[in-house]
């Protein structure tokens, strides 16, 4: 049964924030400008965290430009409102740097003040003749999560009318893909994934959001087949009743037998079955030579820690399990609350406090080999649990960087999944 470590304390949590899932949303259009209703303490997150986690990022550049625009209103300000100097900021933003699209989002505090930000936003689209998407949490409790697909519906909702006017038979738009950065990792990601697309004779538009443009993710709006990643749900919906295209609910293509049900789910979708079977068998040909070099001698048997997305744990576990033949006895979802249908033995919302005691009891009751988590987690261990091995996933990332496409999704992701276990396995 799923848990919520919040009944259990209220120590620090290591899930990202509402505001986190808004940076790198902008972070992965390559032409939205972000202005921001708050203030400098925006900025220190991006040094802190962004700087570090992608070397890629042009949110704020080393001359302190880039394409986000702060309002700079405090606490102090907020009875005063904020709309004035928001509608400034933008006019001047948008004059600038001429951007595909306009994010505009505050901090949560700002919010409970009362203004409403999508008001603003339509205002402003109707001034400047762009489209504005308000991210707006309207609760403490919402996550990164939630931003994503906020942003999502909101880019669905804008896309002009001439965009889902015609449709393209063997185009796919996929929505959903919660590009963390602009690195090699998710790079190969997107490259994968067209690779897998194009087997069954399609073509993948530019996934939402895999660092592309408002002009690219408009592409969308004319395919004939939305493939609907869990965080892209919502948005699928919006986008195929404007496009009248084909929904197409999908997960994230995992593994060797999940990459190949997401292929056949995929084909079988799009009237394209007899295209898949021919790949998948080539895939394997390819693939299961180089796996079975590391498999039984450094993978089979090893115990392991996951703190993931949501996204992640209903897949990983599985693949590790089956085909790796590791023990997954601790499962950390990094979201605020659990969603309808949570995997059986997750905790949501992990605290310090849990993420220690959890790997502790592992450890004490079979041992561990590897923990799997973002910085946040590695940085908040205990003492007596720094010694055991840790592969940095997810956001953010500080000691590990891909230059080159290095997928963790499907046949080729098998591989690099392989290739880094086995490199933090052997660090011990």
């Amino acid at each position: 049964m799923a848990t919520s470590s919040k009944t259990q304390d209220l120590s620090l949590r290591t899930s990202p924030t509402f505001i986190d899932g808004v940076l790198l949303s902008a972070n992965a259009i390559s032409d939205a400008l972000l202005v921001f209703r708050g203030g400098t303490c925006l900025l220190e997150r991006i040094g802190q965290v962004f700087d570090e986690h992608d070397l890629t990022h042009d949110l704020v550049g080393p001359d302190g430009k880039g394409r986000l625009a702060l309002t700079l209103t405090d606490c102090s300000a907020m009875t005063m409102g904020a709309v004035q100097p928001t509608e400034g900021l933008a006019a001047e933003a948008v004059a600038k740097l001429r951007p595909g699209l306009v994010l505009l989002a505050e901090l949560s505090m700002v919010t409970l003040a009362g203004e409403d930000l999508r008001d603003q936003a339509r205002n402003l689209s109707r001034k400047h003749g762009l489209p504005v998407v308000a991210a707006t949490s309207r609760s403490m409790e919402r996550d990164y999560r939630d931003a994503f697909e906020s942003i999502l519906g909101g880019i669905a909702e804008t896309l002009p009318a001439d965009a889902c006017a015609a449709r393209e038979a063997d185009s796919v738009a996929l929505l959903g893909l919660f590009c963390e950065r602009g690195e090699g990792d998710w790079e190969g990601n997107r490259q994968e994934l067209e690779r897998l697309v194009g087997a069954l004779g399609l073509r993948l538009c530019p996934p939402w959001l895999c660092g592309g443009s408002y002009r690219d993710l408009a592409a969308a709006g004319r395919a004939a087949f939305i493939a609907a990643l869990p965080a892209g749900r919502q948005a699928a919906q919006t986008l195929a009743r404007r496009s009248r295209a084909k929904v197409i609910p999908l997960g994230l293509p995992v593994g060797l037998e999940g990459t190949a049900a997401w292929l056949r789910r995929l084909a079988a979708a799009t009237g394209r079955a007899e295209r898949a079977e021919g790949f998948i068998r080539a895939e394997l040909r390819a693939v299961l030579p180089r796996l079975d070099r590391v498999l039984l001698r450094y993978l089979a048997g090893r115990r392991v820690a996951l703190i993931a997305s949501e996204e992640w744990l209903r897949v990983l576990p599985g693949f590790f399990e089956r085909e790796l033949g590791m023990a997954v006895p601790v499962r950390l979802a990094r979201q605020r609350s659990a969603p309808a249908g949570g995997g059986a033995g997750q905790s949501y919302d992990p605290s310090v406090d849990c993420l220690n005691r959890r790997l502790t009891s592992a450890r004490r009751d079979g041992g561990l080999d590897l923990i799997i988590g973002s910085f946040w987690e590695r940085n908040s261990l205990a003492p007596e649990l720094q010694d055991i091995p840790f592969m940095e996933f997810g956001f953010p990332c500080r000691t590990s960087h891909f230059l080159a496409p290095a997928p963790f999704l499907g046949w080729r992701g098998v591989l690099t999944w392989a290739e880094q276990l086995t490199q933090r396995l052997l660090r011990r």
